[in-house]
């Protein structure tokens, strides 16, 4: 039997469907393309051109640092750290009284210390005696300046005759060590007669020196005191190497005992007798 229901090969039609006239047409949706939006270039060599609050703030914020950064720099300089002057107790000694006295002047000029302060500064080092003797001034001369000080404290810790005493000991100045400590002495003695000229020092040191210095550093006619220490400096050097080159040159003449002994025992026979060999002593008696 046949069911009426189901449809014949006639009456079955594939149903043709148009895909582009479909009712059913797929959705087509079309993506939004993402764009950027640049700002515009800024022409900084325009008058009219202004920039942005935040630019202009960051801008603001970089130079001041910078500023600051160069004036840092600027502003520092070099401090070296600087060992302060020792105390002074009193010593009446003429080289104590004036190596003190140029210490605390060498250590105010580098510390940059106001010229008006220094009395202040030094009067903080004195003690026992010094510290007597600076209470006293104190009373006196309250406002001085460092000048003064310096004349009332060298005259107050020198002897008396400190100017005699210092053309004493430098006129009896001779070199009894090395030419460097001689050096060393004669300037300390020097130091202590300011009114000395450099005529007068340069005699004096020359005079001072060994003689077998003196005569070499003379012929060569220094006309300074820091020329003739130079060169007596230099002859002492010459001298030390000399003398180790000669040294040295005495020994390779020196032959050792026991390269005599090896050389008699290798010498041919000849060699080592004074006279005629034995060889030519039965030459001659067979004859």
């Amino acid at each position: 039997m046949s069911n009426r229901n189901t449809p014949n090969f006639q009456e079955y039609h594939t149903k043709n469907t148009d895909l582009l006239n479909s009712d059913e047409e797929e959705e087509i949706t079309t993506r939004q393309e993402i764009t950027f939006d640049y700002p515009p270039l800024i022409n900084l060599n325009s008058a009219t051109t202004k920039m942005p609050d935040e630019v202009l703030d960051q801008n603001t914020i970089i130079m001041q640092a910078l500023a600051k950064l160069l004036n840092q720099e600027s502003g520092s300089s070099f401090r070296p750290h600087i060992r302060e002057p020792d105390t002074y107790h009193g010593s009446r000694n003429l080289d104590a009284a004036i190596g003190w006295i140029r210490s605390v002047e060498r250590y105010l000029e580098m510390a940059n210390l106001e010229k008006h302060r220094w009395v202040d500064y030094a009067a903080t080092l004195f003690r026992d005696e010094a510290d007597t003797w600076w209470r006293q001034q104190e009373l006196l001369h309250a406002n001085d300046d460092w000048l003064d000080f310096k004349k009332r404290f060298l005259a107050n810790f020198s002897p008396p005759n400190h100017r005699q005493l210092a053309r004493d000991r430098l006129a009896a100045l001779i070199q009894t060590g090395t030419v460097a400590d001689y050096v060393t002495q004669f300037q300390a003695a020097w130091s202590s007669v300011p009114t000395m000229g450099a005529e007068e020092a340069l005699d004096r040191f020359q005079r001072g020196l060994h003689p077998q210095i003196r005569l070499q550093v003379m012929t060569r006619f220094p006309e300074t005191p820091d020329v003739a220490m130079n060169l007596a400096l230099a002859v002492e050097a010459a001298q030390q190497r000399s003398q180790t080159i000669v040294g040295d040159g005495s020994r390779f003449h020196q032959q050792p005992q026991h390269t005599q002994h090896v050389y008699s025992q290798l010498a041919p026979e000849y060699l080592r007798t004074s006279g005629v060999a034995p060889m030519d002593l039965d030459s001659i008696q067979s004859t």
